[in-house]
């Protein structure tokens, strides 16, 4: 009869625990070498409002960008909810992502700004972003009949 041992190795969170067992002795002894790579995992967290009044907007998508210029897209947020809100959660490639609006809510203009989004492993960095509400004149042109009426004969006259 052998003796076997098992230890369990704790990574003290969500990620997957690891065990161990080891017979004691045993004179053919089996040693095994492994490795982990750790995903590294960060969150981005918006939160849209409109500029003058500061109410959430909804319907607004951002883009996570690897560049300052926002031609290479690594992700497409959700659009913002009524609260205002989107959230992502993506591998960490770089420390710093940059966030562009890439389509408007309806009603309101296009935020052109681009925002610097550190990112850090296993925490969420928030950025609130605003929108203008998109105005204009209009000017409305009534045309109508003019009517008069002649008292001698109670006649009217439409001109």
């Amino acid at each position: 009869m052998k003796d076997y041992s098992a230890y369990k190795i704790s990574t003290g969170g969500d990620l997957q625990d690891l065990a161990f067992v080891f017979g004691e002795a045993v004179d053919d002894e089996k040693y095994v070498d492994f490795s982990a790579t750790w995903v590294s995992q960060a969150s981005v967290s918006i939160v849209k409002k409109d500029k003058k009044t500061n109410a959430a907007v909804a319907g607004a998508v951002y883009g996570l960008y690897s560049d300052p210029d926002c031609t290479n897209l690594i992700m497409e947020m959700p659009a913002t909810d009524a609260n205002g809100a989107s959230s992502v959660t993506l591998n960490k490639t770089q420390d710093m992502i940059y966030l562009k609006e890439i389509s408007g809510p309806t009603g309101y203009l296009l935020d052109t700004a681009v925002h610097n989004i550190q990112l850090v492993v296993g925490k969420t960095s928030n950025q609130v972003v605003t929108d203008e509400e998109q105005k204009a004149n209009l000017t409305i042109y009534k045309d109508c009949l003019l009517y008069t009426s002649d008292a001698a004969d109670d006649r009217i006259s439409v001109d």
